[in-house]
């Protein structure tokens, strides 16, 4: 039988360990590499917030029996947004809040410049056909130098 010698045989294991080291860092690298491709990867940003308000934030046309508007619905960050030309009469904007597909106008409070004092509140919700075909829709009441209940409905433009 063939027979080595001690230090053969070490030399033999510190060969072959030093082939696995060498083969463990190769797969690690690898491995690494495509990892930091995956991660370098994201979906292309298409300019809209990101923030759960996003699907509100855009410009609506409104059409009522009187008059026709635009409606601008511009996020302020969160599930906070702010509401521009509300009502097409509002030279002030209207807070609100979303949550989900619907969205609450708290109770706001404006003053005008001779001191009439008016008090806005609603509620709403945004339906979606497809894109850009979202109408939006809120009721909405008024009270305070004038007492008005409504509504108003807004197709995205």
């Amino acid at each position: 039988m063939f027979a080595l010698s001690k230090s053969k045989t070490q030399k033999i294991k510190n060969k072959k360990m030093k082939q696995t080291a060498s083969l463990i860092r190769k797969f690690s690298f690898v491995v690494l590499s495509i990892t930091l491709a995956l991660a370098s990867c994201s979906k292309k940003d298409s300019g809209a917030p990101s923030t759960p308000s996003a699907p509100f934030a855009g410009q609506y046309l409104v059409i009522d029996e009187d008059e026709t508007y635009t409606l601008n619905v511009e996020s302020t960050g969160g599930n906070n947004f702010q509401i521009r030309n509300f009502g097409g009469f509002m030279n002030v904007p209207v807070k609100a809040t979303a949550n989900g597909i619907a969205l609450t106008i708290p109770s706001q409070t404006f003053k005008n410049p001779n001191g009439n004092i008016l008090t806005v509140s609603g509620t709403g919700s945004l339906s979606t056909k497809g894109t850009k075909d979202d109408t939006i829709k809120i009721n909405y009441s008024i009270s305070g130098f004038a007492n008005y209940s409504g509504d108003l409905e807004g197709v995205r433009q």
